[in-house]
């Protein structure tokens, strides 16, 4: 008898820790202490009732908070100026102004590469090492840059990709920087391009300019590339903006980060909220892009459990991010687990709930429905825009008790349309 006391103590521990896991995160075997980038996550609540089928909900949160010893990455960058007619005026000043702002911002051996679009796109700089530019004429270039024309945006974004793919940087950032107000005369070849570039490990960052602007596709390029997404209302901004976005490239301490969520046994995931998805065995993969020092993401899940026998151990999800690590750094993988009971005590399922997740759905369900309404609305009457590559529209859920549901938007002005897809997009992209 007495040799079975450390086996019964030993189980009761892996009980523990593996109730824990509905409420913390569980860092797998061989995970390193010394990762730039922390993963954890939890459940809406860490038990489940027995016996019946449900909806949970999973957050999984990262943070960058280390900094890796070696040098900061090269930035292998093209910047992609929208100058056609529907810019005329302060948008195209603005624009000058951010181009200026965003070349004055690269060191010396930064990789930078500049085209335009209009009724057609146009390079005005090959894929060029700072450091060997010509500065003046650069500048003199940019100066130049005038409104006309119609908007190419495919051929433009087409040619800005393949300026920084030419000069693919396996060990730095590589990046399109989009200026512009996102309204192209055929958008019908944009998100395929833009996945071309997600494949390819580049991703874009969309700042919108002018009055007459489509922050829905705009936001969609960024989103669906790994990137950032920002509307700069005011002129004096836009240099602090790229000022700030150049820091950001400088700091990035994750390359190429793509979180793949795997369902346990009889479990499925119905939906993560808010983003585009690629398939990834039966879970889903989420591209994060670069991840910057101070930076963070969190990423809801919707999940549909089958049902399970009363104190049954249910494994819910494995949550995997790979990236590439700092300037040369190898690949790296985190790992988090999440698991919950089955229970029929009433008592355990309501002290079971995690509110801070059960917030984190909430935000992130509003801002998917906001980011859904304010597309309608852009769309109007005109014909609708192709399916995107993968599908982040909301679909109806099972709302835990006690979340209300989003309060629909009454024919806002065109400022607060943007203020609310500025707010809504920061939900899904890194931010400090």
């Amino acid at each position: 008898m007495l040799r079975k006391v450390p086996w019964a103590a030993a189980l009761l521990g892996l009980a523990a820790v593996f109730l824990a896991c509905g409420r913390s995160s569980s860092k797998m075997p061989g995970s390193e202490a010394a990762s730039p980038v922390a993963l954890e996550a939890a459940l809406g609540n860490r038990f489940v009732k027995a016996g019946a089928s449900q909806t949970m909900v999973a957050r999984i949160g990262l943070s960058a908070k280390r900094r890796s010893a070696t040098a900061r990455p090269p930035v292998n960058l093209a910047l992609l100026v929208d100058t056609s007619g529907s810019m005329e005026g302060k948008a195209i000043a603005d624009a000058r102004a951010a181009s200026l702002a965003l070349i004055g911002s690269l060191a010396p051996e930064d990789r930078i590469s500049v085209v335009v679009f209009h009724s057609k796109a146009e390079l005005l700089l090959p894929s060029t090492k700072l450091d060997d530019a010509d500065a003046r004429d650069l500048r003199a270039k940019i100066a130049a840059m005038k409104a006309t024309g119609t908007t190419d945006m495919a051929s433009g974004l087409r040619m800005a990709v393949d300026e920084v793919a030419q000069h693919l940087d396996r060990e730095g950032v590589n990046r399109v920087v989009l200026v512009g107000d996102g309204v192209p005369n055929d958008d019908r070849q944009i998100l395929g391009i833009v996945a071309d570039a997600s494949a390819r490990g580049i991703s874009i960052t969309a700042l919108g300019l002018g009055n007459d602007y489509d922050e829905t596709l705009m936001g969609r390029v960024a989103q669906q590339s790994g990137g950032r997404f920002f509307y700069v209302e005011d002129s004096a901004k836009v240099a602090s903006f790229f000022a700030e976005e150049v820091t950001r490239l400088h700091k990035v301490v994750a390359r190429n980060a793509v979180l793949e969520l795997q369902p346990g046994p009889g479990v499925t995931i119905a939906h993560v909220v808010g983003r585009p998805v690629s398939p990834a065995g039966r879970g889903v993969a989420v591209n994060l892009g670069d991840m910057s020092l101070d930076d963070s993401q969190e990423v809801v899940v919707e999940l549909a459990s089958a049902a399970a026998k009363d104190g049954a151990n249910v494994e819910v999800l494995d949550a995997v991010l790979r990236f590439q690590e700092g300037v040369g750094g190898k690949a790296r993988e985190e790992r988090v687990f999440v698991g919950a009971k089955a229970t029929q005590d009433a008592a355990s399922l309501t002290q079971g709930t995690e509110k801070s997740v059960e917030e984190a759905f909430a935000r992130a369900r509003d801002a998917a429905a906001t980011l859904e309404r304010i597309e309608t609305m852009r769309n109007g009457n005109r014909a609708p825009s192709p399916a995107p590559v993968t599908d982040a529209t909301p679909r109806k859920m099972r709302l835990p008790e006690g979340v209300a549901t989003p309060a629909a938007l009454a024919k806002p002005s065109p400022e607060e349309i943007r203020r609310q897809h500025d707010e809504a997009m920061t939900n899904f992209q890194a931010h400090h």
